[in-house]
C-alpha cells in the first residue's frame, strides 16, 4: 500500500474534508445570487450563511443534534412553505424561501454523494432563477464560480467514494442516513492548518493546469453554442416570473405624493442606459417622459385620473412592435433602451417616436394621445426596447383632447362638466380655490398677451421662481387647506414636484388645461461603453400646458431649467447639461451595458453582425500577417546580400562551417549526459508507461469479471494499489509485481503476459 502519513498524497479522510469544504463554498456562491433578487429573505439568508459557516468551522456540531431534529426537519419545511404560500399568495417568493430552507439543512448536516448532488441542484435553482429573472451581469461570474465549485466537488466525491468501500451502504430507516446523525470518521483528528499543508504538498500544478484548460474548453464551447444556436427568450419558458408579485419604486407609479421623487433622487443607482446611433442627436438637456398625472389629491400630490386610466387600459396590446407618430418617423437615429428592474412598468420615452420594437412579445398598454407606454406589470428583469425616429421638441399633438375642449362652451367648462376630462380639476376647499384665483388674476394682469396660454405659463413660472428657491427637501407649512396651496403662499424652498404642481394649479385657475409629467431629466455619457446613462437621482417632474390650439407644450418651472420647450435658452443653458462619466464605477456600468448588448439582447441580427465582424477581423489579421512576413523576408534577404557583398564568399563559408561544427559538439555533449534522444530518462519513462498500462489492464479485467467491488478481505487494498499504479506518482508506487500477482489470483485466470515492474 502507498504511504499515507508522510507521502505527498491525501488520505481518504482528507478527501472527505475537502469535499465538506467544497460543499460549503457551493452554498456561499449560490446565496450570492440573492443579492440581485428582491424576495425579502435577508433574515433567512443570514441564517443559512451562519449555519453553513459554523458547520464548516466546527463540523462536529451537526453530529450532536438528536435524531428527532432530522425526523422533523422536512415536515417543518413543508409546513413553513405551505403557510407562506397561503398567507402571501406569492409562489415565486415562497419557492425561493423553500430552496433556502433546504439549503440550510443540506449545508449544515453531513452529506453523502446523493446529498451533494441535491445540494448542487438546490444551488443551481437559485442561480438560474436569479440570472434569468434579473438579467444581472454578475450572473456570468456567479455561473463560472458555481460551475468550478460543482465540478471540483463532483471530482473529489468520485475519488473519495472509489476509495471508500462502505460509501454506498450507509442507510437507516425513516430516510435518515447514518452520516446525518453520527460523527463521520474524517472529523477525528481534524486540524485545518495541517489539512491546508497536506493539500499544498499534494497539489499538482500539472493536474491543476489540465483542469483549468478543460474548464476553459467547456466555457469556450458554451460561448460558441450561445453564438450559434437560434435566439429565444428564456424568460418566456420560466413560469416563475408570472407568479411573482411585481413591485416598483413609489415615485414612478400612477400616484405621487410630495417627496416621493425626492426619495428616489437620493438613489444614485442606474435607472436605464441608452444606446444611440449618433451621439450628436442627444439634446443638451434631454427629458424622458414616463407618465402623466392629471388629478389633484386632497392630501397633497397627483395621480392618474380614472378617466385617463380607463383610456390607457382600453389600449391593450400583445406585440413586439408598435407604430407611433408618422411625423416623428422621419427623424434620424435609432435609440436602444435598457431599463433596469424595479424602476417602473411605465417606459421612459424621450419624445414622440416613429416605432418601437421589443426583444419578444410583450403585454403592453399604450395611449398614443397622452404618450404613455407601459408594460402590463412591473418587470423583474431588465427590459430592452428600441425606438426608431424620435422627436425631442417637447410638443405633443392631442386631437381627441382638442375635440373635447372645443365641444364644451367656454362658460360651461366648469359647470356641469367632468373637469378631469378637461384637465381643469382644482382643490375642493373654497379657501384654497379663492387664493389660486387671486394669484392667477395677478399673473394674468402682468401677462402681455392675456389670451396666450404660453405667455401665462411663462409668467406663472417667473412668479413661482421669484417666491421659492429650489431645494432637495422642503417642509410644507402647517395649516388648513390644500398642502400645495399653503406652500405656494409661503416663501419656503421646494423640489420639482411642488414647482410642477404649483404651475398646474395656477394654469387651471386661469382656465388653462395643465397636468404633471413624471420622468427623468439629464444623464451622463459613459465614455467606456459609448452609451448614455440615466440614474434614479435624475428623476424629475415638470408640466404640460395646453396651448389652446391643439398641442401640449412642455413647461419646466423648476429653477435652473429652460422654462418652456421651443423657447430660446440663454447661452449658458445651451451648453450640454450632461458630461462624460469616467472612473471605476463608469467601467462597471460599461460592463453592464456590454452584458445587455451582447448577451441578454443578443438576437439574430447580432449573430449576423458578429459573424460579419469576425470574418472582417480574420481577413484583416491575415493581411497584416502576410505584410509582416513579407517585410521580414525582404529585410532578411537584404541583410544577407549586404553581408555577402561586404565579407566575401570565403568569410561566409567559414562562418557556416564553424556554426555546423558548434551544433555537432553540443549534440554530442547532450547525448553523453542523457539530455537528448534515447537515454536513461526516456527508458525510465518507457518502463513507467508499461507499469501504468498493466495496472489499467488489471483494473479492466477485475471490473469485467465483477470482482472490482467485491467486499472480501484484501480487495480494498488491491483497488487502492492498482489505482495508485495507474494514476499516482511513480515515487508513491507500491511494489508492482506483488499487486499484479494478487490481481491475477483474484481474477481467476493467468495473465496473457508477464508483468514487469518499473
Amino acid at each position: 500500500m502507498p504511504e499515507t502519513g508522510s507521502s505527498r498524497g491525501l488520505e481518504l479522510a482528507d478527501l472527505r474534508r475537502v469535499q465538506w469544504l467544497l460543499g460549503g463554498a457551493l452554498v456561499f456562491v449560490s446565496l450570492g445570487s440573492l443579492l440581485f433578487l428582491q424576495v425579502g429573505a435577508w433574515s433567512l439568508l443570514v441564517a443559512v450563511l451562519l449555519a453553513t459557516g459554523i458547520a464548516l468551522v466546527r463540523p462536529d456540531l451537526p453530529g450532536r443534534l438528536p435524531l428527532w431534529v432530522h425526523r422533523l426537519a422536512f415536515p417543518a419545511v413543508l409546513v413553513v412553505f405551505a403557510s407562506e404560500l397561503w398567507l402571501t399568495a406569492d409562489l415565486f417568493q415562497s419557492l425561493v424561501h423553500l430552496d433556502l430552507l433546504l439549503l440550510l439543512y443540506r449545508g449544515f448536516f453531513y452529506r453523502s454523494r446523493r446529498e451533494d448532488l441535491q445540494l448542487i441542484l438546490l444551488g443551481l435553482f437559485l442561480l438560474i432563477v436569479a440570472g434569468v429573472v434579473t438579467s444581472s451581469p454578475a450572473f456570468a461570474l456567479q455561473l463560472l464560480a458555481f460551475a468550478a465549485c460543482a465540478l471540483a466537488l463532483l471530482f473529489t466525491a468520485t475519488i473519495a467514494d472509489a476509495a471508500d468501500p462502505g460509501a454506498r451502504a450507509r442507510r437507516l430507516p425513516l430516510f435518515i442516513p447514518t452520516y446525518a446523525r453520527s460523527r463521520p470518521d474524517w472529523i477525528e483528528g481534524l486540524r485545518w492548518r495541517e489539512l491546508a499543508r497536506r493539500v499544498a504538498r499534494a497539489f499538482d500544478w500539472r493536474l491543476a493546469g489540465c483542469a483549468v484548460l478543460l474548464f476553459g474548453c467547456v466555457v469556450g464551447i458554451s460561448a460558441l453554442l450561445f453564438v450559434s444556436i437560434p435566439r429565444f427568450d428564456l424568460r418566456d419558458s420560466l413560469f416563475l416570473e408570472r407568479f411573482a408579485l411585481h413591485r416598483a419604486r413609489t415615485g414612478f407609479s400612477d400616484t405621487i405624493r410630495f417627496g416621493d421623487l425626492d426619495e428616489i433622487g437620493r438613489d444614485t443607482s442606474v435607472a436605464f442606459s441608452m444606446d444611440v446611433s449618433n451621439r450628436a442627436l442627444i439634446p443638451s438637456i434631454p427629458y424622458f417622459r414616463m407618465l402623466v398625472l392629471d388629478q389633484v389629491l386632497p392630501e397633497g400630490g397627483f395621480r392618474m385620473s380614472p378617466f385617463m386610466r380607463r383610456r390607457l387600459l382600453a389600449r391593450d396590446y400583445h406585440a413586439a412592435y408598435l407604430s407611433g407618430d408618422r411625423a416623428a418617423a422621419a427623424a434620424p437615429g435609432v435609440w436602444t433602451f435598457y431599463l433596469e428592474p424595479g424602476v417602473s412598468r411605465y417606459l421612459p420615452l424621450p419624445g414622440r417616436f416613429g416605432a418601437i420594437r421589443f426583444r419578444g412579445l410583450q403585454r403592453l398598454e399604450y395611449d398614443p394621445e397622452d404618450g404613455i407606454l407601459a408594460l402590463k406589470s412591473d418587470p423583474l428583469s431588465m427590459t430592452a426596447y428600441r425606438l426608431e425616429g424620435v422627436a425631442f421638441d417637447g410638443i405633443r399633438a392631442d386631437p381627441p383632447f382638442r375635440r373635447r375642449w372645443q365641444a364644451v362652451p367656454k362658460d360651461a367648462r366648469r359647470v356641469g362638466v367632468d373637469t378631469a376630462r378637461l384637465e381643469l380639476s382644482l382643490p375642493v376647499d373654497q379657501a384654497s380655490a379663492a387664493r389660486l384665483s387671486e394669484w392667477a388674476d395677478r399673473i394674468r394682469a402682468r401677462t402681455p398677451g392675456r389670451a396666450d396660454p404660453r405667455l401665462f405659463a411663462l409668467e406663472a413660472t417667473d412668479w413661482l421662481r421669484s417666491r421659492h428657491a429650489y431645494a432637495l427637501s422642503s417642509a410644507i407649512p402647517q395649516g388648513r387647506g390644500d398642502p400645495l396651496v399653503r406652500w405656494m403662499g409661503s416663501t419656503a424652498p421646494g423640489y420639482c414636484e411642488l414647482f410642477a404642481g404649483g404651475l398646474v394649479l395656477l394654469c387651471r385657475s386661469a382656465d388653462i388645461p395643465a397636468r404633471v409629467v413624471v420622468g427623468f431629466k439629464g444623464g451622463a455619457w459613459n465614455a467606456y461603453s459609448g452609451s448614455f446613462t440615466v440614474r434614479n437621482s435624475d428623476a424629475h417632474a415638470w408640466c404640460e400646458v395646453w396651448d389652446g390650439v391643439g398641442e401640449w407644450i412642455r413647461v419646466d418651472p423648476t429653477p435652473g431649467a429652460i422654462p418652456m420647450a421651443g423657447v430660446a435658452a440663454p447661452a449658458a443653458a445651451r451648453v450640454r447639461d450632461w458630461g462624460d462619466e469616467r472612473g471605476f464605477s463608469a467601467r462597471l456600468e460599461g460592463l453592464r451595458v456590454f452584458w445587455y448588448r451582447r448577451i441578454v439582447s443578443f438576437d439574430a441580427r447580432d449573430q449576423e453582425n458578429l459573424v460579419r465582424s469576425a470574418r472582417d477581423s480574420a481577413d484583416a489579421a491575415r493581411r497584416r500577417t502576410l505584410e509582416l512576413v513579407d517585410g521580414a523576408m525582404r529585410r532578411l534577404r537584404g541583410a544577407w546580400v549586404a553581408v555577402w557583398k561586404s565579407a566575401g564568399t570565403g568569410a561566409v563559408a567559414a562562418g557556416v562551417v564553424i556554426g555546423v561544427l558548434g551544433l555537432f559538439a553540443v549534440w554530442i555533449l547532450r547525448l553523453r549526459t542523457g539530455g537528448l534522444v534515447p537515454g536513461a530518462r526516456v527508458q525510465a519513462r518507457s518502463a513507467e508507461g508499461r507499469v501504468r498500462r498493466e495496472a489499467g489492464r488489471w483494473i479492466t479485467v477485475l471490473r469485467k469479471r465483477g470482482r472490482w467491488d467485491s467486499p472480501e478481505e484484501g480487495m480494498p487494498d488491491l483497488r487502492m494499489a492498482l489505482l495508485t499504479l495507474r494514476f499516482g506518482r511513480s515515487e508513491r508506487w507500491p511494489e508492482a509485481r506483488r499487486w499484479f500477482r494478487s490481481a491475477r489470483h483474484r481474477s481467476g485466470r493467468r495473465s496473457r503476459r508477464g508483468s514487469r515492474s518499473g
